[in-house]
């Protein structure tokens, strides 16, 4: 007795330790709940098992799963499980107590005998069951039963239930705070294999959290094979489109396919593939060849058809698949000719001669008036001029052409029939009659360079161009017809002019009219209307004048009075000149030269000057700008030399009347030297210049005498003034 008072004491207070957070409230009898009639079953002793449906409150879902039942001895659980939140127990007939047990929530004994209930086969009882909230947990710590269950799921787009109620996922992460228990999870996904299973949350300190990587259970085809000729054909796996594994590996459930393969010019290929969790499975396909490569010929601009599908002219090669054709070819106006081939896969390579239509042919008879008209048949000669015959001609419709010269060409459309004759007789439109007049009667007519006549005059013309001219009295007036098919017959009209008669104040002055000789004074002059310029001549004397001729009214008599040639008339067709120069400047150094040129409007010079004193270019020694040579002052004696010369060319341009402006430019050099008492003689570089010398100013150009004034400078460093007269004459 000893020994079992501390056994039966330290059982007490282990009991005492797990807190009961929750209490049986009742047990009732349901007589009208037909649960364990409907759902029966048998304990292990073979008797109908009653069922406990335990409801509870204030009690989670997760904690309601967490309740297991033990009864006592002599008697069964057969079944649990939970229903519409309820759970329910099929336990053996005759039941005395049950133990009601939690791994967080503790333990409760329940004693049927305190519910007045006696347990009986095939009924259903109702155990209602209330939780409560601990407070503490006798330390003064609060009692914490929930914590955060986190499932990290790949795909990231699973979808996670818990206990069969769906969880949200946001970017491959569930989760959600939950009481302490036993927790029942499956993750699914589509192409992958679900995955489910069990797990507890029972530590506050620390959540839990799940990793579930699903496995795939889909794997990848990838079709290999010649891509140019893969890629026309259609592709097919278990009957639907599957081209697109050509150009990467493609997706498929986990299973065995069919893959079809069909290209009209090969034999189709078939073949089953295993796909695989994960793997990548390669499928070579090698289409063989069911056409042959061969080329259709025909001796003929015939066209080539197969199976009335047109493939080309005179030659075709091409792909035809094995099989039989109809091969024809045709050819406007010719009987056509067909054969049926037979191609097989080994062909390739091979010509097959076509024959030719056979063409059909009737007669074409042409004449024409007048005769001796080039042929022409669809542009192309026939070698033949009318009359002639032709015996073989295609038969259809043709574009018959006569040609001859001086008559219009005549084109037409003719049809010719089997085994008829086409006559055709054509009258050739030789031209039109074309009547030449001038503004009087008596004028001269050639056409084409013959005289045919005096105007008016009716000519007939062929078909062409023409050039028609007529004169009067010297004067010429010529127009070039062109006579068309189109054209009609008509009228060329000629208009002279009028009769002008041209007097000076002495007879037998030389007359000119717009730069042609008329003849000499008094004369009269046939004008064509309009602006013309008269000139007289008399040795060196002369007179022009300006007119007009018109239709109506103004003057018929013009004179001129003669006179002697002004200066400005002199220059007016240009001048040639030659001038003697001579210059100064401002040191009283002359020089001399001479200048040439031509000038009309624009015209050129050439100047050339000097001093003809060459002493100055005898130096030995250059002097700086202080004077000193080699850093020495040098002893001069007093005497010195100057040399100029220089070469310019230049334009004239006319101002007016005989007055021109001329400028130009040109090299120059002007040097000065001193002589010292040591003999030798000194370039003074403040006084010597050479380069650039220019030229600006007038020259006058008279009957016979020219003279210019121009300022000259060298190197702009000095200035003179040069004059030049001279003489002047035509060019």
């Amino acid at each position: 007795m000893r020994r079992v008072l501390p056994i039966l004491t330290l059982l007490f207070i282990a009991v005492s330790a797990v807190a009961q957070n929750y209490k049986v409230l009742s047990m009732e009898d349901l007589p009208q709940d037909m649960t364990a009639r409907d759902e029966m079953r048998k304990d292990e002793n073979d008797q109908q098992c009653a069922v406990l449906k335990i409801v509870t409150q204030n009690i989670s879902p997760e904690n309601r799963e967490g309740f297991y039942f033990e009864p006592d001895w002599g008697s069964y659980v057969e079944y649990r499980d939970i229903k519409g939140g309820e759970i329910r127990v099929w336990v053996s007939p005759g039941l005395k107590t049950l133990n009601i047990r939690h791994d967080r929530l503790g333990s409760w004994v329940l004693r049927v005998s305190n519910y007045g209930i006696k347990v009986e086969p095939l009924h259903t009882y109702k155990i209602m069951i209330e939780g409560l909230t601990p407070k503490d947990d006798g330390q003064g710590k609060p009692v914490v039963t929930q914590q955060f269950l986190q499932f990290n799921v790949d795909p990231k787009d699973a979808m996670v239930t818990v206990n069969g109620t769906p969880w949200q996922v946001m970017d491959g992460v569930a989760s959600q705070r939950v009481n302490f228990g036993r927790y029942k999870y499956r993750v699914v996904a589509d192409d992958y294999h679900a995955e489910e299973g069990t797990v507890e949350v029972h530590d506050s300190e620390k959540k839990v959290v799940k990793e579930v990587s699903l496995k795939p259970a889909f794997g990848f085809l990838k079709i290999e094979g010649d891509q140019n000729v893969l890629s026309k054909s259609s592709i097919f796996i278990d009957n639907t489109n599957g081209a697109d594994a050509l150009k990467a590996p493609k997706k498929l459930a986990s299973k065995q396919y069919k893959v079809t393969v069909v290209n009209s010019m090969y034999k189709t290929f078939e073949r089953t593939v295993t796909i695989k969790d994960g793997e990548t499975t390669p499928l070579r396909v090698d289409l063989n060849a069911n056409y042959s490569t061969v080329t259709l010929q025909v001796d003929a601009d015939a066209e080539i058809y197969v199976d009335n599908e047109y493939k080309g002219t005179r030659s075709w090669t091409g792909d035809l698949v094995a099989g039989s054709y109809v091969m024809e070819c045709r050819m406007k106006n010719h009987r056509p000719t067909s054969v049926r081939n037979s191609i097989t896969d080994n062909m390739s390579g091979q010509t097959i001669k076509l024959k030719a239509p056979t063409p059909i042919h009737g007669v074409l008879a042409v004449s024409s008036n007048p005769p001796m008209a080039k042929i022409f048949l669809d542009g192309k000669p026939m070698g033949e001029e009318t009359p002639a015959q032709f015996n073989s001609v295609l038969i259809g419709e043709h574009t018959l052409r006569l040609e001859k010269s001086g008559c219009a060409t005549l084109t037409k459309t003719i049809t010719i029939e089997e085994g008829k004759t086409l006559t055709i007789e054509e009258k050739l439109d030789t031209g039109r009659n074309i009547t030449v007049k001038t503004d009087r009667s008596g004028d001269k007519v050639y056409v084409d360079g013959n005289y045919i006549g005096e105007t008016p005059y009716n000519v007939p013309m062929g078909f062409g161009q023409h050039t028609v001219r007529v004169v009067r009295n010297g004067n010429k007036q010529e127009k070039k017809i062109e006579v068309t098919t189109k054209s009609r017959d008509s009228e060329l009209f000629f208009e002279f002019g009028r009769l002008i008669r041209i007097t000076t104040d002495q007879n037998g002055d030389m007359i000119t009219v717009d730069g042609l000789a008329v003849g000499t004074s008094p004369v009269s002059v046939d004008m064509t209307f309009g602006k013309h310029v008269i000139h007289a001549q008399r040795g060196k004397k002369y007179a022009d004048k300006d007119i007009v001729v018109q239709k109506d009214g103004g003057e018929t008599t013009h004179r001129l009075v003669l006179h002697g040639e002004s200066a400005s008339r002199f220059v007016e067709r240009g001048v040639n000149f030659v001038t003697l120069d001579g210059s100064y400047d401002l040191e009283s150094l002359a020089g001399f030269g001479f200048s040439v040129g031509s000038v009309k409007k624009v015209g050129w010079f050439v100047t050339a000057m000097s001093n003809f004193s060459f002493g100055a270019l005898d130096y030995g020694y250059t002097s700086d700008a202080n004077g000193l040579v080699d850093g020495y002052y040098p002893n001069y004696i007093g005497e010195s030399y100057t040399t100029r010369y220089s070469i310019m060319g230049g334009m004239l341009v006319k101002l007016g009347g005989p007055v021109y402006f001329r400028f130009g430019a040109g090299y120059g050099e002007r040097v000065k030297s001193w002589t010292t008492t040591e003999g030798y003689m000194v370039r003074i570089s403040n006084d010597s210049f050479s380069g650039l010398d220019a030229t600006a100013g007038l020259q006058l150009n008279l009957k016979g005498f020219t003279m210019s004034l121009d300022a000259v400078t060298s190197s702009f460093n000095t200035l003179e003034v040069k004059l030049g007269l001279g003489y002047c004459w035509k060019r």
